[in-house]
């Protein structure tokens, strides 16, 4: 679940990324092309599909982007009776601006978790500059804070960062640092972490560069003690941080096993992060308590505008989504001028308290929208020996393309959508064919005879 989080988050801060960090103005004179689908099946829920690109040009007047490219991807799918797997990537390719400082790069990061334990292994260097490979490892108590955590680190360092002599005064002095070190944690963290070690256990002066291999054990109450820590560096003027409204006993899923691994390619120049999890409980009761106590927060402290109060007590709050077969993609390219924005949704499972509520959202989200680049599609599915028909009034826009399990119209200012209705029907039985029965029969009755007859003869 924290993984499905994680890539929602990356998600959304991906496109404000490209909406809003750089000043721009949008030329309207591109509108979005996409297809926003809802099929619905005869248990009342209703699936959402959505395509589309936007290419919009861009005028800047400040630091073009540092970003030529994103990509983002999320699958979600049931594995067994409460068990869910979670997969994804997220991709930022750089600017060429970026090739020269970055193109010496070595970046390696496996991550591997369970329950009460992970691993993380880092591989991270710039060659004749610095090279560092890390070991993480951590354990942590079922039901609390409590832990350790496990820090293995070689450092090769050359001469040309930083002095032979500046390193070998640090090697020789780190028993006075090392006693700060200990002092401070133990005071910002308000005792809550202390070291039960903290060496170097080798170093080597070399006659272009010094290695150094490190180790340290942090053990205690994390919780407290990362708090602590806030505490103490937040100054006086700033407001302490705001404790989650998500109550513990909230979470009804766990995390079973999980991986993330974090990539450069000095090519491409391009930060690839993949991941996958193994997610246990409910993801599904998960995801729609949270939503509920968000929305509910948002309520009671917001300044809303009554529309937006009005949908969510309308809509959001009563219906209830399912994600488990969520799939996201996601890909915008900026070329300096132009950026393209491409989406995919599928997956998406809502139950909304009546069609009604939903087709009245989209009719309202329609008025206003120009142009015929967006089309909204109703299609009925079927499921079992059930199927869905669309009935359109007269009242209603007339669609682009009308069949009896699919209609299709231009998603701009269509009026009385909440007029049209679902019909469930049954799937027709198919009679069993006389014509081709008949002979059937004279062909067994013609082998039991045959067979009778040789039986006989052989007696």
């Amino acid at each position: 679940m924290a993984l499905l989080v994680l890539s929602i988050l990356m998600f959304g801060a991906s496109a404000s990324l490209l909406s809003g960090v750089w000043a721009a103005t949008l030329d309207s004179e591109l509108p979005l092309e996409a297809d926003i689908t809802f099929i619905v099946y005869p248990n009342g829920d209703f699936e959402m599909r959505a395509h589309g690109t936007l290419e919009q040009s861009y005028d800047f007047y400040q630091t073009a982007s540092p970003i030529r490219e994103m990509l983002f991807s999320f699958q979600g799918e049931p594995v067994d009776t409460d068990l869910h797997s979670e997969s994804g990537s997220i991709v930022f390719k750089l600017a060429p601006q970026y090739a020269l400082f970055l193109a010496s790069l070595d970046l390696d990061i496996d991550f591997h978790a369970e329950r009460l334990s992970s691993e993380t292994s880092i591989q991270l260097g710039f060659p004749g500059m610095v090279d560092l490979e890390m070991s993480v490892e951590t354990i942590s108590q079922e039901g609390t804070f409590e832990g350790s955590v496990d820090v293995e680190a070689t450092a090769t360092i050359w001469y040309s960062i930083m002095p032979e002599e500046t390193i070998s005064m640090l090697v020789l002095g780190f028993p006075l640092f090392k006693a700060e070190i200990e002092s401070q944690l133990h005071e910002y963290s308000d005792g809550n972490l202390e070291f039960s070690e903290l060496a170097i256990i080798e170093s080597e002066l070399g006659e272009v560069s010094a290695t150094i291999t490190a180790k340290m054990t942090v053990e205690g109450d994390f919780g407290a003690g990362v708090t602590a820590f806030g505490e103490s560096y937040i100054p006086e003027y700033m407001d302490p941080p705001v404790e989650s409204s998500i109550p513990p006993e909230s979470w009804t899923t766990t995390m079973r096993s999980g991986d993330v691994h974090i990539s450069y390619d000095s090519e491409d120049l391009a930060f690839i992060i993949e991941y996958e999890a193994i997610v246990e409980g409910d993801v599904d009761e998960q995801f729609n308590s949270m939503k509920d106590l968000i929305l509910e927060e948002v309520l009671d402290e917001s300044d809303l505008d009554p529309d937006a109060t009005r949908l969510i007590n309308s809509l959001i709050l009563p219906s209830e989504v399912s994600i488990v077969n969520l799939g996201i993609t996601y890909n915008a390219t900026l070329d300096g001028e132009t950026t393209t924005m491409e989406f995919d949704v599928d997956g998406l499972v809502l139950k909304p308290p009546s069609p009604e509520a939903l087709l009245s959202f989209l009719e309202e989200a329609s008025e206003g929208v120009i142009g015929d680049k967006l089309t909204l599609t109703l299609e009925g599915a079927s499921q079992g020996k059930e199927y869905v028909e669309i009935q359109v009034p007269d009242e209603t826009t007339e669609p682009l393309s009308q069949e009896p399990q699919k209609v299709v119209w231009t998603f701009a200012d269509i009026e009385n959508l909440d007029k049209v209705t679902f019909e469930v029907k049954e799937t027709p039985s198919s009679p069993l064919n006389t014509t081709l029965l008949i002979p059937a029969v004279g062909v067994v009755a013609i082998a039991a005879v045959a067979i009778w007859y040789f039986m006989s003869k052989r007696g």
